[in-house]
């Protein structure tokens, strides 16, 4: 690792330590178990911490060790990755809302269940899901003894 990134990873080690409101390196010695030395050395671009290391780092600083290794870039490229996804899955269900209204009644008259308004659906499901349940039972009460 050249000198420049060992000193990228040190500063993203100290900013998520101190981010995750460890605002000594003694707080954070404690609660990970490391000295403080060590955790100097790893700030200050000096050490690279051994993978294991990393992720109970990201841990205790509560962030993702990936952001730790290689920073910002990688979370927007993550980031971009999971977009894609999303627009690829929206395509395909619209995709299919296409294909189903090629089928639809053209009628005004012919509606489905499924078209009218969706407060309307969800007040029928919630009335049905009450008619269907079985009636709530009390618990019986208990009498206070006499003093």
């Amino acid at each position: 690792m050249d000198k420049d990134t060992l000193k990228a990873l040190g500063t993203r080690l100290r900013d998520a330590r101190i981010a995750a409101g460890f605002s000594s390196r003694d707080q954070a010695e404690r609660e990970l178990g490391l000295t403080s030395r060590q955790l100097e050395a790893y700030e200050q671009g000096l050490r690279v911490p051994e993978e294991p290391l990393i992720v109970r780092l990201a841990a205790g600083y509560r962030t993702h060790p990936a952001y730790l290794r290689y920073g910002d870039e990688i979370l927007k490229l993550a980031g971009t990755k999971v977009i894609a996804a999303q627009l690829r899955t929206a395509a395909a269900v619209l995709e299919q809302i296409a294909k189903d209204l090629e089928g639809e009644p053209t009628s005004g008259d012919a509606t489905r269940k499924d078209d009218r308004e969706p407060a309307l659906q969800t007040d029928e499901a919630l009335a049905e899901a009450r008619a269907a349940a079985p009636a709530p039972q009390s618990a019986p009460r208990r009498r206070r003894k006499p003093a």
